[in-house]
């Protein structure tokens, strides 16, 4: 009886041992914590210094004559009949492609 209550005060000991380490271990880890981010603060805003850095900056430009024109146009008649507006319609469309 006396050796089960002496494994459980040593139990109970060895466990209080380890909780205060743990809890001293959690207390100077986030003090270190809060105090890197005190630190971080200062530089909130401010530039970091470029070291070993080489900067390039040009500009170009390209002149072409262009290769393609599109255009769109069209032509209205209004006749009695639908061939007349047609024949006019037609003349007026080539006339307009020659000029071209």
């Amino acid at each position: 009886m006396e050796i089960q209550e002496f494994q459980f005060k040593n139990l109970k000991f060895i466990f209080g041992l380890f909780a205060i380490f743990f809890l001293a271990a959690l207390t100077v880890w986030f003090s270190v914590g809060i105090s890197n981010q005190l630190k971080e603060g200062r530089y909130i805003g401010q530039e970091i210094e470029a070291q070993n850095v080489i900067t390039v900056s040009g500009t170009g430009e390209i002149y072409a004559k262009p290769d393609l024109a599109l255009v769109n146009f069209s032509v209205v008649t209004e006749k009695k009949t639908v061939a007349e507006a047609m024949t006019e319609n037609t003349k007026k469309m080539n006339a307009i492609i020659e000029k071209m």
